[in-house]
C-alpha cells in the first residue's frame, strides 16, 4: 500500500509526466445510500418489492397493503453480500471521503477531482465496490436484477458525470444464460470496457465450460473479461482459500492470491485460449509477483504431462503472456527498492501488468508515489500501452 496524505499533494494541480493520460484499471464506485441507490434502476416492480425498495412513509412499523400500495418497513432493504471478515481499520481511505461526508467513492464529481484530475489520468475502469460479492447471492434471478440495475446506475450517475469513466459490466456468475443476456443488452454501449464476472463458490474455476457462453458473448462485442476479489467469503460463498477457513482478516486477505492462481491455471490447462483464441482475460487486484513461480512450475509440468492436455499447443506461459493481464495494486514495496524492478522483469510485467490504484480502498496506491519505483522503461507500457490494447480504448 502506498498512500500520500500530504496536504500539499491533496490540493496540487494535475502534474504532467508519465501518468498523464494513463488509464486506471481498478476504481470502485460505491453507493451513497446503500442499495436504495438502485431503486430507480430495478425495472421489475415485483423485484423491487422483494429487494425491499418500495417507498415507505416515515414511521411505518410493518409492511402492509393499503389499497393497491405496499408500505415498506424502513430498514428492510436487501443487504448485498460483503466479505464476512472485519478489517479493524475499515476498508476505505478516509482521505477519499467527499467534502459533504458521504462514503468514500460515492460522489463521482469528487472522484473526478480527487483522483482523475489530480493525477491527470485519461480514464478509469469502474468495478462496482458494492457488487464485488454479487456471486454470493444464492438466487440467480436476484443476482441478475442487481447486476442489471447496477449497470444502469453506473451509466446514469457516473458515466454522465465524466466520459473518462468506463464500465466493467457486472454479470451474474450463477447463471450463464442470464449473464449472456446482460452482455447482449450492453455489448454495443460505448461506455462498456469489459465484462466483469464476480467470484462465486460454485466449485468451478474460470476454465470450466460453465463460463464458455459468457466468453462467447463478450467476444461477440470485442470485450475483455475481468474478475476481481470480493466474492471470497461473501454471502453464501466460502473463503475459497486452499486449506482451512481463515480465522483473521489478516490471513484471509493475505491468502486471496491463491484463488487467482487457481483460476489462471484452470483457464490455461482447460484450453480456454485455444477454444477462444482472441479472448482477453484480466485478473484485477489479484497480485502478480507470484507469476514467475506459477508459470515456471506450469511450464515444467506441462513438458512431462502434455499427453494429458493435447489441446495445449504451446507452453502454458505463452498463453498467459498473450491473453491474460494483471494489475499493479497493491504495489510491492521490497526493503530494497531496486528489487521491485527485478521482480517486474521476472514476471514479464511489461507484457502483462497494467496500472491500477484500487481507489478508494484502504490499501489503494497513490499513483505518483507508487510508480516512482517502477523501472522507467516499463512505465509507459503499464500505464498506457497495455490498458489501451486490453480495453480497446479510443
Amino acid at each position: 500500500m502506498t498512500i500520500d496524505t500530504d496536504a500539499a499533494e491533496q490540493t496540487a494541480p494535475p502534474r504532467s509526466g508519465f501518468l498523464s493520460g494513463a488509464f486506471d484499471s481498478d476504481v470502485h464506485p460505491n453507493f451513497r445510500n446503500g442499495i436504495r441507490d438502485l431503486a430507480p434502476y430495478v425495472e421489475s416492480t415485483a423485484m423491487r418489492k422483494r429487494m425491499g425498495l418500495l417507498d415507505a412513509p416515515p414511521g411505518s412499523a410493518a409492511r402492509v397493503m393499503r389499497g393497491d400500495n405496499v408500505v415498506q418497513v424502513p430498514g428492510a432493504e436487501m443487504r448485498l453480500p460483503g466479505v464476512n471478515y472485519t478489517n479493524p481499520g475499515g476498508t476505505m481511505r478516509l482521505d477519499a471521503m467527499p467534502p459533504d461526508g458521504g462514503p468514500p467513492g460515492s460522489d463521482p464529481r469528487f472522484v473526478v477531482t480527487d483522483h482523475l484530475d489530480r493525477h491527470d489520468l485519461g480514464g478509469a475502469l469502474l468495478i462496482g465496490g458494492s457488487v464485488l460479492g454479487l456471486g454470493g447471492i444464492p438466487e440467480p434471478e436476484m443476482a441478475a436484477a442487481v447486476a442489471s440495475a447496477h449497470n444502469l446506475w453506473l451509466e446514469d450517475v457516473w458515466c454522465r458525470e465524466d466520459p473518462r469513466f468506463r464500465i466493467a459490466l457486472v454479470v451474474p456468475p450463477q447463471d450463464p444464460a442470464l449473464a449472456v443476456a446482460e452482455v447482449h443488452r450492453w455489448g454495443r454501449n460505448a461506455s462498456v470496457a469489459a465484462v466483469y464476472i464476480p467470484g462465486t463458490d460454485n466449485g468451478m474455476a474460470f476454465g470450466h465450460r460453465h463460463y464458455h457462453p459468457i466468453y462467447e458473448a463478450a467476444l461477440e462485442y470485442g470485450l475483455p473479461v475481468v474478475t476481481h476479489p470480493g466474492g471470497e467469503s461473501s454471502g453464501t460463498n466460502s473463503a475459497m482459500i486452499a486449506v482451512g477457513k481463515p480465522e483473521y482478516y489478516l490471513e484471509f486477505h493475505t491468502s486471496i492470491p491463491q484463488v487467482y492462481m487457481r483460476h489462471l491455471i484452470s483457464l490455461v490447462v482447460s484450453g480456454v485460449f485455444e477454444r477462444f483464441p482472441t479472448l482477453r482475460f484480466g485478473l484485477i487486484e489479484a497480485g502478480w509477483a507470484w507469476l514467475p513461480h506459477v508459470l515456471w512450475r506450469l511450464d515444467k509440468d506441462w513438458k512431462g504431462l502434455r499427453d494429458e492436455c493435447p489441446w495445449l499447443r504451446r507452453p502454458p506461459s505463452e498463453y498467459v503472456l498473450d491473453h491474460v493481464r494483471f494489475t499493479t495494486q497493491p504495489i510491492y514495496e521490497p526493503p530494497d527498492p531496486a528489487d521491485l524492478g527485478t521482480m517486474m522483469r521476472l514476471a514479464r510485467a511489461d507484457r502483462c501488468v497494467m496500472f491500477s490504484s484500487d481507489y478508494p480502498h484502504w490499501d489503494a496506491d497513490a499513483p505518483q508515489m507508487a510508480y516512482r519505483r517502477v523501472p522507467r522503461e516499463m512505465r509507459r507500457s503499464l500505464t498506457h500501452d497495455l490498458p489501451s490494447e486490453f480495453f480497446r480504448l479510443s
